[in-house]
């Protein structure tokens, strides 16, 4: 069941990394990242609040892989478009270790508050307000001004 979920969470996230990377191309990325963010913190929010079973699990590898991919697929392509230029490769570089650095934190804190707890309700409790707190940090990431005056929802092509 284990090997399972992780495949499926896995295959949504490569969709959700082609998905929003497209769909990035056209409309602003601040809102897509919202979108994805929202979408992976679906995927928290049922397996919080309803009991689980065997269609729920499933259905969270499917909603927060998808949510995951595209958030993941965005920060990158988020910092080159605010830091673009001589030092992308340094900023993107300490991007991706905090972000790894987080995901291995988080492992093992889920992981101790659920040996704390015998639960891993607190853990999804934590994943909801990190959800959230990212939610609120992509809303308010400051752009350069040229960058910021050109922001639209939808972007015209060419």
């Amino acid at each position: 069941v284990s090997a399972a979920l992780l495949g499926y969470f896995s295959i949504m996230a490569i969709a959700g990394k082609l998905f929003f990377g497209y769909l990035s191309d056209r409309v602003t990325k601040e809102y897509i990242m919202v979108f994805a963010i929202s979408i992976m913190a679906a995927g928290f929010f049922m397996l919080n609040t309803f009991s689980a079973t065997g269609f729920l699990l499933n259905a969270f590898a499917l909603i927060a892989g998808f949510g995951f991919g595209g958030a993941f697929t965005l920060i990158q392509v988020w910092v080159a478009g605010i830091y673009c230029g001589k030092s992308y490769g340094s900023v993107l570089g300490i991007v991706i270790m905090v972000d790894e650095l987080a995901g291995s934190a988080g492992a093992i804190a889920l992981g101790t508050l659920r040996k704390m707890s015998g639960s891993f309700k607190s853990g999804l409790d934590l994943m909801l307000v990190l959800c959230a707190v990212a939610i609120l940090c992509a809303v308010l990431v400051r752009r350069s001004k040229s960058s910021a005056g050109n922001a639209r929802l939808f972007k015209r092509p060419g």
